[in-house]
Formats: structure tokens, C-alpha cells, sequence
């Protein structure tokens, strides 16, 4: 999911932006993780908006992860599952981090301070 919605626009715009001929052309892989990162960053910041979201829950964390801790993953919104809920929380972030080397890379190579603000501010 992640790579079809984020990693392939990653992709895109660093071909867009080698394109503009301000920045270097970044490799798919390094650009791939740019989007994943930023894509899952925001599966996880998300969580509570989207699973309570009217009129159907949207759930974007990938059961591979949450299937360890739950059985359903709006359980993880209920206090009596806060510790399952953070060992949880912990796999994602972990899984997110992956992707921080290449991030790290890509932005320590931008040139343009608009192109790296770009990049760099949906990060945090």
C-alpha cells in the first residue's frame, strides 16, 4: 500500500525536481523511502482520526504489525489494551525507521532550500 500511495510519488518528484535541474537524480530505492517514510508517519500519527472516522473506520496499519497485539486494531484505542497499545505503536515507529538512513541522505543532498523545506518539514 505504502509504496503504490507515497513511494512512487517519491519517485516522481525527484524526477521532477533532477528535471527543474536544481537537484541531483536520487535512485527510485532512495526516493521510494522518502515516500514511505512520510507516508508512514502519518498511518501512525493518524491512528485515532482514522479509526473513529463516520461513517467507516479507516485503518491503514498494516496487520502484519498490529495482528501481534490485537485481534481487531480499533482494540488498540480502548485503555484496558494502552500497554499492547504501545508495543504496537513502538513496532510501527520501528518499521517507520527503516527508511531514516535514505531520508537522512536525500535531504542532506538537496540544494534548494525551497525543494529541501519541501521535503523536509512534512517529516516532523
Amino acid at each position: 500500500y505504502c509504496h503504490y500511495v507515497a513511494g512512487l510519488v517519491g519517485i516522481g518528484l525527484s524526477k521532477l525536481f533532477h528535471s527543474s535541474g536544481t537537484e541531483i537524480l536520487f535512485s527510485d530505492s532512495i526516493s521510494n523511502s522518502m515516500g514511505l517514510f512520510l507516508q508512514k508517519t502519518n498511518i501512525i500519527r493518524d491512528y485515532l482520526e482514522d479509526i473513529n472516522e463516520i461513517p467507516k473506520s479507516r485503518m491503514f496499519w498494516p496487520r502484519e504489525i498490529w495482528s501481534k497485539y490485537v485481534n481487531k486494531l480499533e482494540d488498540l484505542k480502548y485503555e484496558e489494551n494502552s500497554e499492547k497499545a504501545v508495543q504496537c505503536l513502538n513496532d510501527m515507529v520501528t518499521n517507520a525507521l527503516i527508511h531514516i538512513e535514505d531520508c537522512l541522505k536525500y535531504m542532506s543532498q538537496l540544494k534548494d532550500p525551497a525543494i529541501f523545506r519541501f521535503c523536509a518539514i512534512p517529516q516532523v
